[in-house]
């Protein structure tokens, strides 16, 4: 994971997975990609965003695979001041 902030009110970060499945003895395993973003707009506000598995990783154990779909989230919060 690496994440960094830019300015006062802007973040970033991206984050490498190791995915791994396992039936019996067989296994397979991939690596996925996210993405976020962070940023307080305005007094009391924050959003966030994130973005999963972009590179669409694909785990293959003996002939069947699995495909993982990007995902995309976002979140709002308000913090009410004391």
């Amino acid at each position: 994971s690496y994440a960094r902030a830019f300015r006062d009110r802007w973040s970033a970060g991206a984050r490498l997975r190791f995915l791994q499945q396992k039936i019996f003895s067989a296994s397979g395993n991939a690596l996925a990609l996210d993405l976020s973003g962070y940023t307080k707009p305005w007094n009391g506000f924050s959003t966030g965003l994130t973005l999963n598995n972009l590179n669409r990783p694909k785990i293959t154990v003996d002939s069947e695979s699995d495909e993982f779909r990007p995902a995309a989230r976002l979140g709002l919060a308000y913090r009410a001041p004391r």
